[in-house]
């Protein structure tokens, strides 16, 4: 099976909309604070297409469009040595097509388009409780590096 990493067009907005709903899914049960009660977005997806800034790809096999993920050029934090930093987010990957290294691929073109950026790290979000893309990230070789802690007020 051959994996073809492309840059997204306008023409994959109906698919990457797709992807976004079933992302939206499977987290549905990891955060109580996503909207339930009517269709809801995570990302402007034309911006993300759009923005040189940002690079979002699509996975395909033997033409078909089966998994995404984008990488975004971020400002670091003002004490950080690295005043730059790539964000990847958005990894989405079909399930009949998991487990065949698809999110490998994407994260290693995103990786190659950050460093021709000049970057020298790369960081994402995760839920700790979603222990299949952990381990994806960590097969990808990211390491823990801090902890998003939250409190709710009553």
């Amino acid at each position: 099976m051959n994996i073809h990493i492309r840059k997204a067009t306008i023409d994959d907005l109906d698919t990457l909309l797709e992807f976004e709903q079933g992302l939206i899914k499977a987290e549905l049960p990891m955060d109580e604070t996503i909207i339930r009660n009517e269709v809801t977005h995570y990302y402007d997806l034309p911006f993300l297409i759009n923005s040189p800034e940002t690079n979002l790809l699509v996975a395909e096999i033997d033409g078909k469009t089966i998994g995404c993920g984008y990488g975004r050029i971020m400002e670091n934090e003002r004490w950080s040595i690295e005043k730059m930093y790539g964000y990847v987010g958005f990894m989405f990957v079909l399930e009949a097509f998991r487990g065949l290294g698809v999110s490998d691929h994407i994260i290693n073109t995103l990786c190659d388009w950050f460093r021709e950026n000049g970057l020298k790290e790369v960081r994402l979000k995760v839920y700790e409780n979603n222990p299949s893309a952990i381990k994806a990230y960590k097969k990808s070789g990211f390491t823990e590096h801090q902890k998003v802690m939250r409190l709710k007020i009553k």
